[in-house]
């Protein structure tokens, strides 16, 4: 048992480095159809060890194997978002294509329902002494899944709800860098990270350029991209990161100030707001 335990952890993770680079054009040649490779169980590593062998831990259960079996939950659908793209480019004969409304709704629902079954995000782990480790888990999980529903929605960011959906994963993917980088300067130093603040805050900027909200949460969403903007001048300190990207957010916050201020103006806001939801 404990080797078929450990061929499928390793099977699994060779299908996910086959996957990690998955495109459009060249999809990946290891199809769910050419194996029958159960998911690994969910067991910690000194379950491996027990006699008997135990019975796996019900998924809800933080366990060393979490943020796999989470992980394949995840790569599934960007697998299937990435065939039905192939698909669609084969058919139309383009090398860019543009997802129906229909097919983005029904992949967004796919992905939110891995994020909200997945226990790293929404439960701890058993054992105390592991929650630093799944505290970066769940960082990595939570960057993971905001890349993906990214590019699934990037082409439609002017479309209020796919907008909307994308704020929420960024203002969470900020947070939870926030929470990370008070303990730790381990965002600071990965690239992987910078890219997600850039991202996040660039998601966060459009929103307030495309429909200004109240004040209120103008400032507060203002106080996040400020925080984002911070934690890219660090890494940049630190790491010799180009600072290309941090000039990008400050000349997207000058722009929003500056429509701000127009809308502040009597008489304009009515106009400027109405724009903002046709766009």
């Amino acid at each position: 048992m404990i080797r078929r335990e450990l061929a499928k952890r390793i099977w699994w993770a060779l299908i996910l480095y086959e996957w990690r680079d998955i495109t459009t054009t060249i999809p990946s040649v290891a199809l769910l159809d050419y194996f029958n490779t159960p998911m690994p169980g969910n067991y910690n590593d000194a379950d491996l060890l027990s006699v008997p062998f135990p019975a796996p831990h019900p998924r809800d259960v933080v366990t060393d194997m979490s943020y796999m079996l989470s992980f394949i939950d995840l790569t599934l659908v960007y697998r299937e978002q990435a065939e039905i793209i192939y698909r669609l480019e084969v058919k139309t004969g383009k090398n860019s294509v543009t997802l129906p409304p229909e097919t983005i709704d029904l992949l967004d629902t796919k992905y939110r329902t891995v994020l909200e079954n997945a226990p790293i995000l929404s439960h701890s782990p058993v054992r105390p002494d592991l929650e630093e480790i799944v505290e970066v888990e769940r960082w990595a999980f939570q960057v993971g899944a905001f890349n993906k529903m990214f590019q699934l929605h990037r082409n439609s960011l002017s479309n209020q709800n796919s907008r909307r959906l994308c704020v929420q994963m960024a203002r969470k993917t900020l947070s939870l860098q926030k929470s990370i980088r008070e303990k730790s300067d381990l965002p600071d130093l990965l690239i992987m990270s910078v890219l997600q603040t850039f991202m996040s805050t660039v998601v966060l900027c459009l929103n307030l350029l495309y429909l200004p909200p109240p004040a209120y949460e103008r400032s507060v969403m203002r106080s996040e991209i400020l925080d984002g903007l911070q934690a890219m001048y660090d890494a940049s300190r630190k790491s010799n990161i180009d600072p290309r990207g941090i000039r990008i957010v400050e000349v997207l916050l000058e722009e929003e100030q500056a429509q701000w201020d127009l809308i502040s103006q009597p008489g304009n806001g009515q106009h400027l707001q109405g724009k903002g939801l046709s766009s």
